[in-house]
């Protein structure tokens, strides 16, 4: 298995439409369409910014890793998986030149805010790739198979205040935002392992057509996976089209409880106060002794 790192920071999804559209209307449109697509890029660089300033200390990489380290093995994927770890995509580019094995399953993660700051998602790809060497010493690679599992945070403004989404997400401070990157690096490894047990696999023949899961008053499509408290996963489409997809929807009363410190611990004479206790039986394992000291003849000690 190998691990691709492929960003180091959190990243902005700027949306291709322009593009797309200025595409069918010639040369000029789309140039046009690729000057409006530079545009919102660069307003995207800096609504990001804030929200990367609270991340700054936050080891996304490090993290994901040490998630995926301890739930790979596991019945579906292997009972002792070898993790290569590639730091960049150059370097796994580069390690394919002499590959180690022919076939593997390539994981690579990532993390983003959408362009108008209405949705954070973790996402992992999972790709089993096939590795066949060439004539001229090189080697070819094909997907046999290849699934994202993605689980996002849509943050929920109230009526008339979709302009007000930045405060929202910076209500939650670097404490709050390094708990959901953890809950989203917690939910999409949990996605990984599920999907290859035998009861993920099991359910590669859903489609989640006509199906809709519902979180806190929002439906998402497709057939429902798994639930929690305020989150659910859903599958949705079918073979290469696949994905499972996770939901936690945020309010004031999310953001509250993600923003809130942590508990401090008891008080140290609340803390102390049960040694007392604990120190109590210490004579009464002593006094044997002395009874037995007692009981000895006199004299025999020598």
């Amino acid at each position: 298995m190998e691990l691709i790192l492929n960003q180091h920071e959190i990243a902005i999804d700027v949306p291709a439409t322009a593009t797309a559209v200025g595409m069918q209307f010639g040369l000029i449109g789309a140039l046009v369409g690729s000057a409006i697509q530079n545009s919102q890029a660069k307003k995207a660089e800096e609504r990001v910014v804030p929200l990367r300033d609270m991340l700054v200390e936050y080891r996304f990489n490090e993290r994901m890793e040490a998630a995926i380290r301890a739930k790979l093995a596991s019945e579906g994927l292997s009972p002792n998986p070898q993790l290569t770890v590639r730091q960049t995509p150059w370097d796994a580019a580069e390690a394919n030149a002499q590959p180690a094995a022919m076939q593997v399953l390539v994981i690579v993660p990532r993390y983003a805010m959408s362009y108008e700051l209405q949705q954070l998602t973790v996402t992992l790809m999972a790709s089993l790739i096939q590795r066949t060497p060439k004539a001229n010493g090189k080697y070819k690679t094909k997907a046999l198979f290849s699934r994202n599992y993605s689980f996002d945070f849509p943050m929920l403004a109230a009526p008339g205040q979709d302009g007000q989404l930045m405060s929202q997400w910076s209500a939650l401070g670097s404490v709050g935002m390094s708990r959901v990157l953890d809950q989203g690096i917690e939910q999409v490894t949990d996605m990984l392992v599920h999907d290859f047990s035998p009861a993920g696999r099991a359910e590669w023949g859903m489609t989640g057509k006509g199906q809709v899961a519902t979180v806190a008053g929002r439906g998402y499509p497709g057939q429902q996976v798994r639930q929690g408290e305020g989150w659910a996963w859903v599958r949705s489409g079918k073979g290469w089209m696949q994905a499972l997809q996770g939901h936690r929807p945020l309010d004031a009363a999310a953001i509250s409880a993600l923003s809130a410190p942590a508990v401090a611990p008891a008080p140290a004479a609340e803390v102390q106060a049960p040694a007392t206790e604990l120190q109590a039986p210490t004579a009464e394992l002593q006094a044997p002794a002395a009874a037995a000291a007692e009981a000895a003849p006199v004299g025999s000690g020598g």
